[in-house]
C-alpha cells in the first residue's frame, strides 16, 4: 500500500486541538506543547517538517503572534517558486526566542537544582519534566544528572545497584517507577495490608466467658458467696463448706481428695478446732 493511499484513508484526529495563540508570553509554553502533542497524535498526516510548521502557523492569527507568523511566511516565500520552511526544530527554536521569556528558562533551571522527590513520585516526575521543558534542556546526560540528584538517596542507590544502569532519561523514569512500586508492595506485605479487614457483626453482642479456675474442685460450692447466716446454719447442721453435704468436713481427704488450692485452703482454715467449738455451742443453744 503506497503512502498516498494511507494518507487518503487517514482521518485527522480532532482531540486536543490547539487554541489560537495571540503572543501571550505567559501562555507560550503551554500552547507550544499542545501543538506538538496534536502533531504527534496525527503524525501520519503531519509527516514532514513543512506540514508541521504550516499547521503551527495556522493558529498564530492574533496579536503579536500574527505579526511574527506574517514575517515567517514572508521569509519562507522569499523565493515564490520554492518556499523554504526549514526544519521543525529550527521553527520552535525561533518561536522560543520570540515568545518564551528568558527568565522562565532561568527560573526553571534554578528549580531543577533544588527540586527534591517527595512522597508523591508521579507528581514529582511530572513537575520535573515540566521544568526540563521550560529550561529547554535537550542533552540527556544533563537531564539525568538533575533527575538522579533530585531522587531520594535510597531510591537512587537501588537504581545504581541494578544489573544494567539506565542510559537514557526515559529508562531512568521507568526504573524508578518500577522500584518504587516494588517497595510499596513489600511494605504492604510487611504491614499486613494485603489481609482482608475484619468486619464485626454489629448484631452480635459480646458476652465474656466466665473465668474458670482449673484447680478448683468441681463439686465445691462458692464459699465466698455464703452469708454469715448461711455459715452459721452450715455449722449448726454439720454441713461441709465445700459440697454442703453432712457427715464430713471440707478437710476430710476421703471426701475431697483433690489437690488443695488457695480457696480450699482458706475454707479449711475456717474449720479449725475453734470452729468446732462454735458448732458445739450452736448445737447446745
Amino acid at each position: 500500500m503506497s503512502n498516498q493511499t494511507v494518507l487518503a484513508k487517514a482521518a485527522e484526529i480532532k482531540v486536543g486541538v490547539p487554541t489560537r495563540f495571540s503572543g501571550d508570553l505567559t501562555d507560550a509554553s503551554r500552547w507550544k506543547y499542545s501543538v506538538l502533542a496534536y502533531l504527534h497524535l496525527n503524525k501520519i498526516i503531519y509527516d514532514t517538517d513543512e506540514k508541521k510548521i504550516i499547521n503551527a502557523l495556522s493558529y498564530m492569527t492574533e496579536g503579536s503572534a500574527a505579526a511574527w507568523a506574517q514575517n515567517f511566511y514572508a521569509t519562507a516565500f522569499s523565493t515564490i517558486t520554492t518556499p523554504v520552511w526549514g526544519t521543525a526544530d529550527k521553527f520552535w527554536e525561533e518561536f522560543d526566542k520570540a515568545f518564551v521569556p528568558v527568565d522562565l528558562a532561568i527560573n526553571a533551571m534554578t528549580k531543577l537544582k533544588t527540586i527534591r522527590q517527595g512522597t508523591d513520585l508521579a507528581k514529582f516526575i511530572a513537575e520535573f519534566k515540566t521544568l526540563v521543558a521550560q529550561a529547554n534542556i535537550k542533552e540527556s546526560i544533563s537531564i539525568i544528572h538533575f533527575f538522579e540528584n533530585a531522587l531520594e538517596p535510597g531510591l537512587q542507590n537501588r537504581v545504581y545497584m541494578k544489573e544494567t544502569v539506565p542510559k537514557t532519561f526515559d529508562k531512568w523514569v521507568e526504573a524508578v517507577v518500577q522500584l518504587n512500586a516494588n517497595w510499596l508492595r513489600s511494605k504492604a506485605v510487611t504491614q499486613g495490608l494485603h489481609q482482608k479487614p475484619y468486619k464485626s457483626n454489629s448484631n452480635t453482642r459480646y458476652v465474656p466467658k466466665p473465668h474458670v479456675n482449673k484447680d478448683r474442685d468441681p463439686d465445691a460450692m462458692d464459699v465466698d458467696r455464703l452469708s454469715e447466716a448461711e455459715r452459721t446454719r452450715y455449722m449448726k447442721e454439720g454441713r461441709c463448706f465445700i459440697c454442703a453435704k453432712t457427715g464430713h468436713r471440707s478437710s476430710d481427704s476421703s471426701f475431697h481428695p483433690k489437690k488443695k488450692n488457695v480457696r480450699r485452703q482458706n475454707i479449711e482454715d475456717e474449720e479449725t478446732d475453734e470452729d468446732v467449738k462454735d458448732i458445739n455451742q450452736v448445737k447446745d443453744f
